[in-house]
């Protein structure tokens, strides 16, 4: 089982939190559950309440829909990271474990509770998922962090 130093230097490692403070990436630690998964394991299906983030420690989840494999997430990546934006629907993938996985998983309740002590939390996703999904495409957030609540 990971210590909370462990899991914020996790955190601090990915992407989606560098610019967070340590203070944030502590709290959603204390909230972080720590999942392992054998190879072949599920994670989600399609139709499963997308309420939760994954996030790979260690290992890769492989990402297929109904046309089939759409791609592998390897270790210090999320898979799910939408599920924290918008209202909370249904998974249009499956997420299978590859090998043994090991992930911090959090649930979109949970997070809204750390976002509410650190907005600087939404602010990070909201940049980020914005970079993934680009300005041009179509099915982008129009993203104003002028609206983003900070204390």
């Amino acid at each position: 089982m990971l210590t909370t130093i462990e899991k914020v230097l996790f955190f601090q490692q990915l992407p989606l939190f560098q610019s967070v403070p340590t203070e944030a990436l502590a709290h959603l630690s204390h909230v972080s559950e720590e999942v392992h998964a054998s190879d072949g394991e599920t994670l989600f299906r399609p139709g499963d309440l997308a309420d939760r983030v994954y996030f790979v420690m260690r290992g890769e989840v492989e990402l297929e829909g109904e046309h089939g494999i759409r791609g592998k997430k390897p270790a210090g990546s999320d898979v799910g990271a939408s599920a924290l934006v918008g209202k909370a629907g249904a998974r249009r993938l499956s997420a299978h474990a590859v090998g043994q996985v090991a992930l911090l998983v959090v649930t979109r309740e949970d997070f809204f509770e750390v976002v509410g002590e650190h907005p600087e939390l939404a602010e990070a996703l909201l940049i980020e998922l914005g970079n993934r999904w680009g300005a041009d495409n179509p099915c982008s957030l129009a993203l104003d962090l002028s609206l983003v609540a900070t204390p």
